[in-house]
């Protein structure tokens, strides 16, 4: 019994060996394709996926009776909500004073982006930053930045041209910072330890 339980133990794990070998390949050749169409999206979310780093998961907070909230979209409305609140503001019943000066007119340059400026940009991204929605980071834009102005360049300048943001780069990432203290908070102790920090 014991003999026949080794071989197929055996055969069990070549056969899982050949499965995970066969999965990498497929997934250096997805790689392989995407980094020819220029396609850095994919290329990053292959690279993410084979480097075995895994999303942290969110902290439970708790709602206004001070109950846990453990289901992620509850957290995301939870903190939605929260943040529309102090974004979402009324104005002040009495404007401050602010002192007229001389209209001046300044040289402000409307014509669109160019390639070079495009370029210059990308060189002044900061490393190490947490990439947007689209899941590119900064640093796949640097890797080679003459693409990426190649790439970049006629889409900024249809934009400029056009008036019209496309409305995926209106999203961002709302990443919360906490600053001190219990973690399952409840929306009064929200405001007062954590940091709210766009990272687009």
């Amino acid at each position: 019994m014991s003999s026949t339980y080794k071989a197929l133990d055996k055969e069990v794990k070549k056969s899982a060996r050949k499965d995970k070998r066969r999965f990498y390949d497929n997934l250096a050749t997805e790689a392989e394709k995407a980094a020819g169409k220029r396609d850095l999206r994919t290329l990053y979310q292959i690279t993410k996926s084979l480097s075995g780093k895994r999303p942290t998961q969110a902290k439970p907070i708790k709602d206004s009776q001070g109950k846990p909230i453990t289901k992620e979209e509850k957290q995301i409305k939870q903190w939605a909500d929260h943040f529309k609140g102090l974004l979402n503001r009324p104005s002040p019943a009495t404007r401050p004073e602010i002192p007229t000066t001389a209209h001046t007119q300044l040289q402000v340059d409307t014509n669109p982006p160019t390639r070079a400026e495009v370029l210059n940009a990308i060189k002044l991204l900061k490393a190490g930053k947490t990439a947007g929605p689209d899941g590119i980071p900064p640093e796949a834009l640097k890797a080679d930045p003459e693409t990426t102005a190649d790439m970049l360049t006629p889409l900024l300048q249809k934009v400029w041209k056009e008036g019209k943001v496309p409305t995926d780069w209106r999203k961002g990432y709302l990443v919360k910072l906490p600053k001190k203290g219990d973690l399952r908070l409840t929306l009064q102790e929200l405001a007062r330890n954590h940091a709210p920090i766009d990272a687009k």
